[in-house]
């Protein structure tokens, strides 16, 4: 990805993000892969996304559960951790 794409992070929208997670518990999804080489590669992103996540599975009957990619590294982070807990990473 580096190679085409440099060194930078890239993020989509948060309000964006969750408009499509919306659209995706309509048609019943219960599960979706964040497609990220690093998800924990921007902590601040990350976890205001992921309190977004949390606030939205909160409103659903089943709430969707998530997986990604990311370092062992956020291991490190305790909120982090408990983040991707509560917004039910898998």
């Amino acid at each position: 990805v580096i190679y085409l794409f440099g060194r930078r992070q890239r993020h989509r929208p948060i309000p964006v993000i969750m408009e499509e997670l919306r659209e995706l518990a309509k048609y019943g999804f219960e599960w979706v892969f964040f497609c990220d080489d690093e998800f924990g590669g921007d902590r601040k992103y990350a976890k205001e996304l992921l309190r977004e996540i949390i606030k939205f599975n909160a409103t659903l009957e089943k709430p969707i559960y998530y997986s990604t990619q990311m370092c062992i590294t956020a291991s490190s982070d305790s909120e982090f951790c408990e983040l991707l807990a509560a917004a039910n990473f898998h």
